[in-house]
């Protein structure tokens, strides 16, 4: 009896320890089972901050780009009217530039227009002195340096037919622009030039007369008897032999002028009536069909020579 009591006890202690290990282990799983849900709250907790993260870096990125394009835009836009500007203010001192050349042109043309109101009203009252383009004077300057002595002979040139000074300028006026070109072309010839000066406008007696100078090297043109134009004449036709021979006289003229010879200088651009009558009498003792007529100097030429033609005959 007292060994089934024994053994009734053992099996409720034995079951109560069963009891007691199998709640331990409900609370055990319980337990597991709780932190096994946190651990997936905080992963779930994780996940959704790191999705937000993600969101949000994509949008930092998206945004990183835009202010990149919208800088390279503005950097672009920014050249762009640099450019714009520069081209701007560049037409624009075109723009003034033309502006005061064109107000220089309008200016002159009103003093042009002025003068020449004023020169035609004087014309139909007063003496001219001198007709525009006439030569007024014409000489050898050495050098630059010599250019206001040839100038002060020229203004006394001047008034001697009648030019006088005005109240700031010489009674020959060769104006600041025309002089300033003269001079220059005087250092380009490096030499000993001929200087002609011409009336620039109709000059009237008592006022100042505008210049207009070229100059021409002084050199040798041509020797003394050195044909400067030949031509075959027909000797066949005596109705215009005389004519053939005036021809070629104006062809030597035309030569002589514009290798730097003023016309003035040439004493007889028309041959001498005696000197074309003993040209056409050898022509005509000579005979035969056609002959090699010349036009030379007497003298060797220079522009700043007096030139006097002759016809030689063959």
């Amino acid at each position: 009896m007292q060994a089934l009591e024994a053994q009734a006890r053992q099996a409720t202690a034995a079951r109560d320890a069963a009891i007691q290990s199998r709640d331990a282990a409900a609370a055990a799983r319980d337990q597991a089972v709780a932190e096994r849900q946190e651990a997936l709250d905080a992963r779930d907790r994780l996940v959704a901050e790191r999705d937000r993260l993600q969101a949000e870096r994509t949008q930092a990125v998206q945004a990183r780009d835009k202010a990149v394009q919208d800088r390279d835009r503005v950097r672009q836009d920014l050249a762009t009217l640099r450019t714009q500007q520069r081209q701007l203010q560049g037409s624009n001192a075109a723009l003034a530039q033309d502006l005061a050349q064109t107000r220089q042109s309008l200016s002159r043309l009103q003093a042009d227009y002025s003068s020449a109101r004023s020169e035609l009203s004087l014309s139909r009252t007063a003496e001219l002195t001198y007709p525009k383009n006439e030569l007024v004077y014409a000489g050898v300057v050495p050098s630059v340096r010599s250019l206001d002595t040839f100038l002060k002979v020229a203004g006394g040139t001047a008034a001697a037919r009648g030019a006088r000074p005005g109240a700031d300028s010489p009674a020959a006026r060769l104006g600041p622009s025309a002089r300033a070109s003269l001079e220059t072309k005087l250092r380009g010839l490096n030499t000993s030039a001929f200087v002609i000066c011409r009336a620039a406008q109709n000059s009237v007696a008592g006022l100042p007369v505008e210049l207009t100078c070229d100059a021409r090297a002084n050199t040798l043109l041509y020797r003394a008897g050195q044909p400067i134009r030949q031509a075959t004449i027909n000797l066949q036709n005596q109705s215009v032999l005389q004519s053939q021979i005036t021809e070629l006289m104006q062809d030597t003229v035309l030569e002589l002028t514009l290798r730097g010879v003023p016309g003035e200088y040439i004493a007889n651009p028309g041959l001498d009536v005696g000197d074309l009558l003993t040209l056409l009498t050898g022509l005509r003792d000579k005979g035969g069909s056609t002959a090699v007529i010349s036009i030379a100097a007497r003298e060797d030429v220079r522009p700043s020579t007096r030139v006097d033609l002759y016809a030689r005959g063959p």
